[in-house]
């Protein structure tokens, strides 16, 4: 087996043997896009006017998913938004109604990042990515209002919003400008394993060809 073969090799069980990977998160928007590079941006503008039914509803980039119908209309696509007077979208973790909230990409994404409005930090809203849960109230201001990001070295393919307790309030949210970053982070291993992984089967070939000579 060549030395550049082994090394693909060995990067793939790298990669399929991570069981926890390396997370980092952000309360500033220019912070996330530097750090996750390439970032497309779903703002809400093309998305449908109207309620969101049970099951999968698609918003433009990504899937909004709802175990159950929110029959109050609450969770929706709306205009004069709260966030920032446009278009968002607006959900509803409602104690008599859906109780999770999931957010299905329409591909694997490396990291993820929204501006929240009126997640107020007292209802225990809670935010899940590949089996780590994040607390909101660690990190919006007091009125719910502000930027929350976060990447990784391990792909994900969905987020879901949750509460702390079967007990905590109903949570109402509003998010806008849904940031988005199918690269991985430009200084994670899985990029050292790539660029490794290259160089060395480049070193292979000049040997290969020395040695002819």
């Amino acid at each position: 087996m060549s030395i550049a073969r082994w090394l693909c090799f060995t990067a793939l069980l790298l990669i399929c043997n991570t069981t926890s990977a390396q997370l980092q998160t952000y309360t500033n928007s220019a912070d996330f896009d530097a750090a996750v590079g390439l970032v497309v941006v779903e703002d809400f503008e093309s998305s449908p006017l109207g309620e969101l039914n049970a099951g999968a509803n698609d918003v433009g980039m990504f899937d909004v998913f709802l175990d159950a119908a929110d029959t109050d209309g609450t969770s929706r696509v709306a205009d004069f938004g709260l966030v920032n007077g446009s278009r968002e979208l607006q959900l509803d973790l409602d104690n008599d109604h859906n109780t999770v909230i999931r957010f299905d990409f329409d591909q694997p994404i490396f990291g993820f990042g929204a501006d929240f409005g009126a997640a107020l930090t007292g209802d225990f809203l809670t935010l899940e990515v590949n089996g780590n849960l994040f607390a909101l109230n660690d990190f919006l201001a007091t009125s719910g209002d502000g930027f929350f990001g976060i990447s990784s070295e391990q792909s994900f393919e969905s987020i879901t919003f949750g509460r702390e307790s079967a007990t905590s309030f109903g949570k109402f949210f509003a998010v806008d400008n849904v940031r988005l970053s199918a690269v991985p982070e430009p200084g994670s291993g899985l990029v050292a394993i790539v660029f490794g992984v290259i160089a060395a089967s480049r070193r292979s070939r000049n040997r290969q060809c020395c040695s002819k000579v």
